[in-house]
């Protein structure tokens, strides 16, 4: 009689096994998915916390090489600034030395003699540039009668006040821009 079985036990106690299987289960399931979530959120900061230290290492190397970077900046603004210089120099070395001669002479005579003059250069244009300093209005007024002069038109073939200002003291400041013909 193998296939008969006799079971004496009252039925609520095999209701209640079964229902304790199913607790199991569930527990056992549970479980499972609990340790899997801890595995995942461990293993998810540690890659973060991986991420964090490299990018930190990244962002130390781009300050360094920011660092250098402004090194080299401020060395190729001095370069160029070097570079206009040597091409405005190489300009008038090239251009004709005899006429700017003639607009040096002609505009340094036709200056009255109480005029201070603060810087004379030329432009990349051949324009006569200079910065003066004049004790009053009348002194300036002379300056320019005298080079809209027939004997300034000669050599001068426009002038133009770029600044004119006066100080505290009462002397004025003139910057012109002189062509030549």
């Amino acid at each position: 009689m193998a296939g008969v079985s006799i079971n004496l036990l009252p039925a609520q106690f095999r209701i209640d096994q079964k229902a304790q299987k199913k607790f199991q289960v569930v527990q056992a399931v549970s479980i499972f998915t609990l340790l899997t979530l801890i595995l995942l959120a461990s293993v998810t900061t540690a890659v973060r916390i991986v991420q964090n230290k490299e990018l930190q290492g990244l962002k130390e190397e781009e300050t360094q090489k920011e660092e250098q970077v402004l090194v080299y900046k401020e060395k190729e603004a001095a370069l160029a600034i070097l570079k206009n210089r040597l091409g405005l120099i190489n300009q008038i070395v090239k251009s004709d030395s005899k006429s700017s001669r003639v607009i040096y002479k002609s505009v340094l005579t036709l200056m009255p003699p109480n005029i201070g003059i603060s810087s004379v250069s030329l432009d990349r244009g051949g324009n006569f540039l200079t910065s003066i300093l004049a004790p009053d209005s009348f002194t300036v007024d002379s300056l320019i009668t005298s080079l809209t002069s027939e004997q300034g038109f000669t050599t001068i073939s426009k002038i133009d006040l770029d600044n004119l200002s006066r100080s505290r003291d009462g002397s004025y400041r003139v910057n012109m821009r002189i062509g030549t013909q």
